[in-house]
C-alpha cells in the first residue's frame, strides 16, 4: 500500500514517501530480504532504484522534492533463503497534490505617472493565475508575467491568486506601488492687454508637483521666480512659456503663443472723469497720487486680491509709503469725487 498504517492516494508532502505491505510467506525457504524501488510509473524506478529493505515490511524515504501532478508507484519483490525471487507487487499509486503557494516581485515599487512596471510570477504548484492591479491599466490579467501601465499618481495595491490542482492561494501586497506625479505647468496674469509705458504684467503660476521654474516673456528676457512680474517697453504680441521642474518625474512646458498683447497708449476721454497720476511706477519707497479733485481714499491690494493698505484722504495728493511692501505687482484704488479709479504699480 502507498502510505504506512493505511492506503494513501493523494498526499501534499513532497519531500517523502513512504510504503508498506503484508508480509511475504515461503512455508520451505521463508523470506530472506525485501526489495523495493519508487517510480512515476508502475513498476519503475525513476525516483528510487532497487534497493534492499532487509526483513521490513515497510519504507520512508525522504531528501527529494516529488512534482506536483504527478502518481508515485512503490513495487517490491521477496527473495527466499533458497536465493528465489518473488513475483513483483506494485502500489496502486500516490498522486501528490501539493496546494498553491502565491508568490511574486515587481521590477520597480516606485515610478513616475505613465511608468510600466513588470511582474514576475513565483508562485508554485499553480497552473493558473489572475492578478488584480489597483490603478493599473489593464486592472486585472490571467497572464503568468503582466506587465502593467499606472497613468495616474498613487499608493496602490497588488493582488495574485494563484490556482492549483490543489486548491488556490491568495497574496496580497498592500500599498506595493507608488506613483510620483509628473509636472503640470499652468499659470495666469493679471491682463492680457497691456497699454505703454505701463505695461506691467504679473504671471500667477498655478503649476503642480514642482520645484523650480524657468519663465519666458517673449521679449528676450526670463525669470526663475515663482510668480514673477514683467514690463514690456514695446508694441506687439508675446509668446510665453514657463517650464515646470519636477525632481522626481518628468518636467513640463506650457506655451501660450501671442499671449500677451502690447500697445501704444491711446488717450481716452470720459465727461466727468478726474484725471489721476500714479508716480513713480515703479517705485521703491514712495508712491504719489495726484487728482485735480479731493481724493477720499486709497486702497491698495496685492496679486491675490488681499487688502494690504487703506489711508483716507481729504486731498488733491497724497504720498504714501511703500518701503514695506514686497517687491511686485500691486492693484491700487483710488476715490475722488464719486469715482473710483483703479491703477496698477510695481514696488521694485
Amino acid at each position: 500500500i502507498d502510505g504506512l498504517a493505511s492506503d494513501i492516494d493523494t498526499t501534499q508532502a513532497v519531500s517523502s514517501i513512504s510504503a508498506s505491505w503484508a508480509p511475504f510467506t515461503d512455508p520451505n525457504s521463508g523470506i530472506a530480504s525485501y526489495h523495493y524501488c519508487f517510480g512515476n510509473t508502475p513498476g519503475g524506478a525513476e525516483l528510487i532504484g532497487w534497493t534492499s529493505n532487509g526483513n521490513d515490511t515497510s519504507v520512508t524515504r525522504s531528501g527529494f522534492t516529488l512534482q506536483n501532478g504527478l502518481h508515485y508507484y512503490c513495487s517490491v519483490y521477496a527473495i527466499n533463503n533458497a536465493g528465489l525471487v518473488s513475483d513483483t507487487i506494485i502500489s496502486d499509486g500516490i498522486y501528490i497534490l501539493s496546494v498553491p503557494v502565491s508568490g511574486f516581485i515587481a521590477s520597480i515599487y516606485t515610478i513616475c505617472e505613465g511608468g510600466n512596471v513588470s511582474f514576475t510570477n513565483t508562485s508554485s504548484n499553480a497552473t493558473s493565475y489572475q492578478w488584480n492591479f489597483q490603478g493599473g491599466i489593464p486592472g486585472s490579467s490571467n497572464v503568468s508575467n503582466p506587465v502593467i501601465l499606472y497613468p495616474s499618481s498613487g499608493t496602490f495595491d497588488v493582488q495574485l491568486v494563484a490556482t492549483g490542482n490543489g486548491g488556490a492561494d491568495t497574496l496580497l501586497h498592500q500599498a506595493y506601488i507608488i506613483v510620483n506625479p509628473n509636472a503640470q505647468a499652468e499659470f495666469s496674469v493679471s491682463d492680457t492687454l497691456l497699454y505703454l509705458p505701463t505695461a506691467n504684467v504679473i504671471f500667477s503660476n498655478t503649476s503642480l508637483f514642482t520645484s523650480n521654474y524657468y519663465w519666458n516673456f517673449g521679449d528676450g528676457t526670463n525669470s526663475t521666480d515663482q510668480n514673477p512680474w514683467h514690463q514690456y517697453t514695446n508694441p506687439g504680441f508675446y509668446d510665453i512659456s514657463l517650464i515646470a521642474y519636477n525632481t522626481q518625474c518628468r518636467n513640463d512646458t506650457l506655451i501660450l503663443s501671442h499671449y500677451i498683447h502690447v500697445e501704444n497708449a491711446v488717450e481716452i476721454v470720459e465727461q466727468n472723469t478726474e484725471s489721476i497720476s500714479i508716480y513713480p511706477n515703479p517705485a521703491k519707497n514712495m508712491l504719489n497720487i495726484k487728482s485735480n479733485g479731493t481724493i477720499y481714499f486709497i486702497e491698495i491690494y496685492d496679486n491675490i486680491g488681499r487688502n494690504i493698505l487703506s489711508n483716507h484722504a481729504s486731498a488733491i495728493s497724497k504720498t504714501i509709503n511703500i518701503s514695506n511692501l514686497a517687491e511686485g505687482f500691486y492693484i491700487i484704488r483710488v476715490s475722488a469725487k464719486g469715482e473710483i479709479y483703479n491703477f496698477t504699480f510695481i514696488r521694485e
